[in-house]
C-alpha cells in the first residue's frame, strides 16, 4: 500500500534560555510530545481494502536525553480509519462493531552532538525499530 503522510506537530516545547541551560547541566532530561497526523492512501489501496483515502492519527511520544549526547525514545501511536465494510455482531460481551485502525510502536535510540550557546542546534543520530499491528 503506496502512502503520502502529512502531519501536523503539536509538540510542546518551552525554549528559554533557563531551559537550554538546564539541558547543559542535568544528567537526564526528559520529553513528552504529542503529534497529530493525517495519511493519505493510494485511491486504488483503499477501495482494495474497502477503507477511505484519508486518515487522521494521534501519536504520544516520550524521550530521555542523557548526559546531553544520548537519547532513549519510545513512540505510540495510532491511525483511525474509515471502514467503509464495518458491520456488527453479538459477542459474549453483547453487540459490537467493527472498526479499522493501524497501531504503531515504536522504540529507538540515538547520539546527538552538544548545543553551543551561540546556536542553539543539535545533529543527531537515531537508530531504532517498529512494530505496526492493523
Amino acid at each position: 500500500m503506496r502512502t503520502g503522510h502529512l502531519f501536523i506537530t503539536a509538540t510542546l516545547v518551552v525554549l528559554s534560555g533557563r531551559n537550554l541551560a538546564a539541558q547543559q547541566t542535568r544528567d537526564i532530561v526528559p520529553t513528552l510530545g504529542i503529534s497529530v497526523g493525517s495519511m493519505a492512501i493510494d485511491a486504488d489501496a483503499a477501495a482494495k481494502s474497502q477503507v477511505g483515502e484519508r486518515s487522521w492519527g494521534l501519536q504520544f511520544d516520550f524521550n530521555l536525553l542523557m548526559k546531553r549526547h544520548f537519547v532513549l525514545a519510545i513512540d505510540l501511536g495510532g491511525q483511525f480509519l474509515d471502514d467503509h465494510a464495518a458491520f456488527t455482531q453479538n459477542t459474549t460481551g453483547g453487540e459490537k462493531k467493527s472498526t479499522a485502525n493501524v497501531t504503531y510502536f515504536s522504540a529507538m535510540t540515538g547520539v546527538r552532538t552538544g548545543m553551543p550557546a551561540a546556536l542553539p542546534v543539535q545533529l543527531g543520530v537515531n537508530v531504532g525499530a517498529s512494530l505496526t499491528m492493523s
